[in-house]
């Protein structure tokens, strides 16, 4: 089984991205598991790499933490970045850790601005960027691509 990596923290979002990839892949085929925040995709980025997924799915903009009374604090760069360019921190350390599957940026901001800040940050590829909208056929067929790819090796 394949298991597949997707930071975000709306729920409408994660469950239509897991249905979809479902309708058209056996469940026993692809595991997605959700992280909800960066500071939980932070503490778990080894186990994450340990997995070599294929395919990590970024939302850019995600919360550094739920509310909670024992919540962890932000570091300096959250408090400069903002959670604007939260999925660009998890995919530039990943990079940084020796990750190698393909990043995938997905959000409503601009292409070309992730792009460039991909660049600044030196994310190496394989890098793909898609569009948060309500036409997620490419984003399925993307990810769908992606999964056969691993499963063909």
């Amino acid at each position: 089984m394949t298991t597949a990596y997707y930071l975000e923290d709306d729920p409408l979002s994660f469950e239509y991205v897991k249905a979809e990839l479902a309708r058209h892949l056996s469940t026993q085929h692809l595991e997605l598991v959700r992280i909800l925040n960066e500071s939980d995709f932070l503490a778990k980025t080894d186990d994450i790499i340990k997995a070599r997924p294929p395919w990590i799915l970024l939302d850019c903009m995600v919360m550094w933490a739920h509310p909670a009374p024992n919540a962890p604090s932000l570091p300096p760069e959250v408090e400069r970045e903002g959670y604007y360019e939260a999925g660009l921190r998890c995919g530039a350390l990943l990079r940084s850790k020796g990750y190698q599957g393909v990043l995938v940026f997905y959000s409503i901001l601009e292409e070309d601005w992730i792009q460039e800040q991909v660049e600044s940050r030196n994310i190496s590829a394989p890098v793909a960027i898609q569009l948060k909208t309500a036409d997620k056929s490419n984003l399925t067929t993307l990810l769908l691509k992606l999964t056969q790819e691993t499963s063909d090796r």
